[in-house]
């Protein structure tokens, strides 16, 4: 059985990464015995570490500089380098070190096969300018991380539902202990996003709530998402609000132990839908925020209009700002809930 050893780059962003995670489970199933290892920035270190068959982690430090973290890399024989990324520090680092007579002069030995994910700038010119669109329908962004790979060999996609490794979580702040209480008439919510356009709409999410009085909420969110507070103050007890209180690690925990997930297009929505977890995604404007898995379902509304933007940024052209969120009502939310997640009480 081949044995390789893998290069995987990709350094940002939350969901990206999480999505990219799926080149794992490929690669994995392509060579069982290989050696993986991942480099990104050092703030997502500790996120790609909670792969199980992650086997070292490159966190880039800006502080510290591309030229030495390239030095780091080039200590490793790769057989494989797969650029999930085709950002200009990763291009720098496929084409200046191992596409390069430097390569062969520091490591005296031949170039490893190199892999990029096109980002498909040409497609994206003809969606986005002119509503011509040529992606796949819908968009599922672990697929499009393996794509690249799969031209090496003939496979399907692998889809499968991963495991994190947590360890021995520390819980320092007393926050995690809720994950030990969950029933199934609490549930998890990320109501926030990086966008306001990707962001469903805050009557909708006080509606939904308001529409399940036997049910407990918890609110994840970061450190800015500070006007969640008010589903505190309208709902007193029923609200667990970890908004800001969690780094990402410990959000994703609480994630992996939620019995079901309702997001809108953000990190937190693929975590859910990558480690399996019963997934409602809210999905507006963006053309690439889609889960892959068969435990999410997506709920959406169709315009001519969409999508209209990569990631949320842009202006809305509606003359309802906002339709094709505003159109996914909560009692749709509400159906889906129990005729795909969980059972009526």
């Amino acid at each position: 059985m081949e044995k390789k050893k893998i290069l995987i780059i990709r350094f940002s962003s939350f969901g990206d990464i999480i999505q990219s995670m799926s080149a794992i489970d490929l690669l994995k199933m392509m060579y069982p015995l290989s050696e993986i290892h991942f480099a990104t920035k050092k703030e997502f270190a500790s996120l790609v570490k909670l792969h199980p068959d992650v086997d070292e982690v490159f966190a880039f430090d800006k502080k510290e500089g591309l030229l030495s973290f390239i030095n780091k890399i080039r200590k490793h024989h790769y057989e494989l380098v797969y650029d999930a990324h085709k950002s200009i520090r990763s291009q720098l680092i496929t084409r200046l070190l191992y596409n390069s007579l430097l390569h062969y002069i520091c490591t005296k030995s031949i170039d490893p096969v190199v892999v990029t994910r096109d980002k498909d700038r040409f497609k994206r010119f003809l969606l986005f300018f002119c509503r011509k669109n040529f992606f796949p329908k819908p968009f599922r962004g672990r697929v499009s991380f393996q794509a690249p790979l799969l031209k090496l060999i003939k496979s399907d996609p692998v889809i499968k539902k991963i495991a994190f490794n947590f360890g021995e979580m520390r819980d320092q702040n007393g926050y995690l202990k809720i994950c030990q209480e969950l029933d199934k008439k609490t549930l998890t919510i990320a109501p926030s996003a990086t966008w306001d356009m990707k962001k469903w709409p805050l009557s909708h999410w006080l509606q939904l709530i308001e529409k399940l009085p036997d049910y407990r909420f918890i609110i994840l969110g970061g450190p800015s998402d500070t006007y969640l507070q008010v589903f505190e103050e309208k709902f007193g007890k029923r609200i667990i609000n970890l908004a800001g209180k969690l780094n990402l690690i410990e959000s994703c925990y609480v994630v992996s132990k939620s019995n079901v997930l309702i997001a809108a297009d953000t990190g937190l929505l693929h975590v859910g839908d990558y480690l399996g977890i019963p997934t409602i995604a809210l999905i507006g404007p963006t053309a690439f925020g889609f889960p892959s898995g068969d435990n999410s379902i997506t709920l959406e509304v169709s315009l001519h209009c969409r999508p209209c933007t990569k990631d949320g940024r842009g202006k809305c052209s509606q003359a309802v700002y906002q339709k094709c969120l505003v159109d996914i009502t909560p009692d749709r939310v509400i159906d889906t809930l129990f005729s795909k997640c969980i059972p009526k009480a």
